[in-house]
């Protein structure tokens, strides 16, 4: 027979594992396309998945919930950002062959070109290249694609959201601080 304590724990895990897979947290078809759509473009590099996931709103819901009962302000700050964030999917994999440079024509590629993607930034330094594009709506930065290649990993992220909130709360906490980046 199972306590009633038991019981609700039981009834607590079922609807946390229910809130995960409806938020389609185990898998993301669109970066496994960026992903193929990077290696037809260059190919030299070999990529092989280790880690690919989708939290949609009831994940980010969650993660809030949970940072929540944190008393840390590092913690506090992410809970504030989260707020802004309606998904997040992230992709990483294992890369071979080609290194740092291969990924010269990614804007090109038919995903960012048409559908309306800007390039906001793009660093290549040592062994690492970095390309960051974004959408936006009406004004407001709805999507953020980041592609992060280096001699061993390519990582594929992209949140979307109501992200220029974001942005300026990111800027007021760490805005004094990003003149001291070189």
């Amino acid at each position: 027979m199972m306590t009633a304590r038991k019981h609700h724990a039981f009834k607590l895990a079922c609807v946390l594992t229910i809130a995960v897979l409806a938020s389609g947290c185990l898998y993301s078809r669109e970066i496994q396309h960026t992903r193929r759509d990077i290696e037809r473009a260059n190919p030299g590099l070999e990529l092989d998945r280790t880690f690919s996931a989708s939290v949609g709103p009831v994940g980010i819901r969650l993660a809030r919930w949970i940072t929540s009962l944190i008393d840390d302000d590092d913690v506090k700050r992410a809970r504030r950002y989260l707020s802004s964030v309606r998904r997040v999917k992230v992709g990483v994999y294992d890369a071979r062959g080609e290194g740092p440079g291969s990924l010269a024509r990614l804007s090109e590629l038919r995903r960012f070109e048409r559908r309306g993607w800007e390039l906001a930034a793009h660093v290549s330094e040592d062994d690492e290249e970095v390309w960051l594009f974004y959408r936006d709506r009406s004004e407001t930065v709805t999507d953020l694609y980041a592609v992060v290649l280096s001699d061993d990993e390519l990582v594929i992220a992209r949140i979307q959201g109501n992200l220029t909130e974001l942005l300026a709360e990111a800027l007021k906490d760490y805005g004094p601080d990003l003149a001291d980046w070189d």
